[in-house]
């Protein structure tokens, strides 16, 4: 494989491997090269198995980068749609760039999601949840019979 080479700093990407996962990692701006299929393995356990690194981020310049594999501009996007952390990717799925400190804030930010989801979940008290259910469904029933009935009896009429 050739070597490749940060796409924010220059430097070269160097293999790690931690708990059976492959990494590249910058050892200048500790940044990440991963594939989707092992960011979404890591964050689907909520645990990062290996040191993600720390860096004076008033120092890296945050722009637009090329893809290490095929050079193309990667696209910026906002992890999980709404968590504002923006991340780069390759947009022919070569990989994912995480700056250094993003994968921790995504595992973090996706931990915490999970906690508030319980809190809120183990607060509805389900009996009332499938009593409104049942109220609009009926209601939607009712209505559908009254209109049906009213159609059937307007052909006569006429």
């Amino acid at each position: 494989m050739p070597e490749l080479k940060c796409p924010r700093c220059g430097g070269v990407l160097v293999l790690e491997k931690h708990g059976g996962k492959s990494i590249l990692r910058c050892n200048d701006c500790r940044g990440i090269w991963i594939d989707s299929s092992t960011l979404s393995q890591i964050v689907e356990k909520r645990k990062l198995d290996f040191p993600d690194g720390k860096v004076n981020e008033s120092t890296i310049e945050k722009g637009e980068i090329r893809c290490p594999v095929c050079g193309k501009m990667m696209q910026r996007v906002n992890y999980s749609y709404s968590t504002g952390i923006i991340i780069d990717r390759c947009t022919d799925g070569h990989g994912v760039w995480l700056d250094a400190g993003e994968l921790k804030k995504i595992v973090k930010v996706m931990s915490e999601w999970d906690k508030k989801t319980y809190n809120v979940l183990k607060n509805i008290d389900i009996e009332d949840y499938e009593d409104e259910t049942m109220d609009v469904l009926s209601g939607i029933s009712k209505g559908l019979a009254t209109g049906a009935l009213l159609r059937f009896l307007m052909r006569f009429i006429r």
